[in-house]
Formats: C-alpha cells, structure tokens, sequence
C-alpha cells in the first residue's frame, strides 16, 4: 500500500523520516508499505492550501496525518497515542453571549454529507492500521487555547477530547474529494493556562514516531 504521511512540521516526525530516509518527492518502501512524506506547515490557513495543491494528485492509497495535540482533559495521559475519528473547526463561527455559533446554525455554510452534530466524520475510523488505539474527538483551532474562558467556550460547545491547529483540514478536504484517510496525535500537553499546560513534546513526538514505525 502507498501511504502519504502528512504533519505540520519536520519536528513531529523527523526521527521517522531518518529512520527510513523519507522525503517529499518519491515513495520509499519501508516495512509493510510504500511512504512519502508531505509537510504542510502550521495552522488551518497554511495546511488548507498545501493540502488543496497536494491532492491535486492522488497517486497514493491511504493519507495518514499525524501530530501532536492538547488534551482538554486528564483521562488521556501525556505521550498517549490515539485516533481521530470526529473534527470540526471549532473557532470558526458566529459569537454570542453564550459562546458560539457555527457556520451552518447560522445557515452560512453548506451541509456537509459527512457532517454530523457540528462534527465531520472520517468513514475510514476502522482501518486496520490504526489497531486498538482510543479515538477521540478534536477541535481545530485556529489558535492555541490557554485562557480559562477560550477552553470553557470550546469545551461547553464541542466536548471535544483533544486541540490541534491543522487535524479538521484532512477531515474537510479528504471527505470532499473522496480520499481514504486516518488521522492519528499524539498527546504533548493539557489544555489550560500555559503555566500549568505540563508539556512534554518530546515524548509525544517520541511515541507518535514509534507508532507510525510500528505501522508503516
């Protein structure tokens, strides 16, 4: 199987890339499947047209997008592996005295067919590779959340379990063209005021590449 192994930065997978001396120009046979890498840079903005200009051309089985991301709350443990089932765009909306609206409860927006509850759905959510791995719901935003009010508002909207700034752009562009995917983070820190945020990149970065060895 041909894999497209995307992240936002070099710094999320870069052990994996030497490993197996991936690159971003042709497919390299590592274990069990072929891979090459694809970098999109970080945020929604950014990822949303390298993504757009990649899938161009669709010359690979399965895109796998991989990361790290906060936790909103304490049932995940810091370097936990897990999978991406549901995303949403969370701080794209209309806001109110009570929080935020969306897009499509303000009729804004068109209705997605993989659309359910505000949540995009990836149809992909038992791909073997992904193994027993928990999965979870994210909130893309475009900014990273460390203020007590941000958090409640988001959590109060979405009762997501994790945050990351680029996972929603594989749901919305994958489920548009029609393209098999999963999308897998790995937990770098909780979700709350920086000062008591308990980041430790360099684990989940160290667990999420020995994952995506395990499997490629």
């Amino acid at each position: 199987m041909k894999i497209l192994l995307t992240s936002a930065t070099l710094l999320e997978i870069k052990p994996l890339i030497e490993k197996f001396e991936l690159n971003e120009n042709t497919f390299v046979k590592c274990h069990q499947h072929e891979v090459q890498i694809f970098i999109t840079g970080v945020g929604i903005p950014c990822s949303l047209f390298h993504f757009c200009k990649r899938l161009q051309t669709i010359d690979f089985d399965l895109l796998v997008h991989v990361g790290i991301a906060g936790a909103y709350h304490r049932d995940l443990q810091i370097g936990e592996v897990v999978q991406v089932t549901q995303d949403c765009f969370a701080d794209l909306g209309i806001e109110t005295e009570n929080g935020i609206e969306t897009l499509n409860e303000r009729g804004l927006d068109e209705k997605l067919s993989f659309e359910k509850n505000n949540y995009m759905i990836n149809r992909n959510v038992n791909v073997k590779i992904c193994g027993n791995l928990k999965k979870v719901k994210g909130a893309t935003v475009n900014k990273a959340n460390c203020n007590e009010n941000s958090i409640h508002v988001i959590r109060k909207k979405y009762k997501s379990d994790i945050e990351t700034m680029e996972s929603a752009i594989s749901f919305y562009v994958c489920g548009k063209q029609g393209v098999s995917f999963v999308a897998i983070r790995s937990i770098s820190n909780y979700v709350t005021i920086r000062k008591n945020a308990e980041w430790n990149i360099s684990k989940a970065v160290e667990n999420l590449v020995n994952y995506c060895i395990s499997i490629v």
